[in-house]
């Protein structure tokens, strides 16, 4: 039987998903204290899973510690409703230990009583994609620049594997 508060929670994160346009995506939900990240965050930076509970605590440990302060600060000002979305850059450790920069924008829903309920966003990398718009988060023309040239690179081995087949087989059957 489902929960519909999980209901609730994964349908927000889809439509978020879609409507941002990033495969990097986190939502954590301030009743159940589960953090849900996309597959691509958790890929990246090691996560135990998609689903983790008080993700929006232990994400603290994935932070740079010379960051950590203002996300703790920006944090707090969102549940004290003084601010209502963020706009934030910091480092983070991805799986391979080193840390890469990023830069966090979402925000908060409240309930109908004005109590937190929802805060999400997405990550855009900076640091280690090269390839991403900042502000579209789709693949730029670096990203594009690097796609000719290796499919250009691609369609010259396939030639050269082409000619070595072609010499191998002319010179079993002459």
């Amino acid at each position: 039987m489902s929960n519909p508060r999980s209901d609730f929670f994964d349908d927000v994160f889809d439509i978020f998903s879609m409507l941002v346009g990033s495969n990097f995506v986190s939502l954590y939900d301030f009743k159940t204290r589960i953090t849900r990240y996309s597959e691509a965050i958790v890929d990246m930076l090691g996560l135990p899973g998609e689903r983790i509970e008080d993700g929006m605590y232990d994400w603290m440990e994935y932070m740079h510690p010379e960051d950590r302060e203002i996300y703790d600060a920006t944090m707090k000002d969102m549940v004290a409703m003084r601010k209502h979305t963020y706009d934030l850059t910091y480092r983070v450790k991805l799986k391979t230990g080193e840390y890469s920069m990023f830069r966090f924008v979402g925000g908060m829903i409240r309930d109908v009583d004005s109590h937190p309920s929802l805060a999400g966003g997405m990550m855009v990398p900076i640091g280690i994609i090269g390839h991403t718009d900042r502000v579209t988060s789709m693949r730029n023309l670096q990203a594009l620049l690097e796609d000719v040239v290796n499919y250009e690179a691609d369609v010259k081995d396939l030639r050269s594997e082409e000619r070595r087949v072609g010499k191998e087989c002319r010179s079993r059957w002459s």
